[in-house]
């Protein structure tokens, strides 16, 4: 995991890196729907994520996941 500090001309904010290299989620598209989860978990994470971000990405394969988050502030 990766936490850093990111600034543009009219804001800042935190930016997070998650990566694993686990075998991929299969279906991205399930992943990214409440209630769906692939072990007996409640199946918020990845949506709640989305949800409380202002930017949001995600990349999945064999070779593991990337996610990346950024919450900005605007600068006054």
């Amino acid at each position: 995991m990766l936490l850093a500090t990111v600034e543009e001309s009219d804001r800042r904010g935190i930016r997070i890196e998650s990566r694993d290299h686990g075998p991929g989620i299969e279906n991205l598209e399930h992943a990214l729907q409440d209630d769906f989860s692939t072990r007996s978990s409640i199946g918020s994470g990845i949506p709640s994520v989305g949800r409380l971000m202002d930017d949001f990405s995600i990349e999945s394969g064999p070779s593991g996941t990337l996610i990346v988050a950024q919450k900005w502030i605007p600068i006054h």
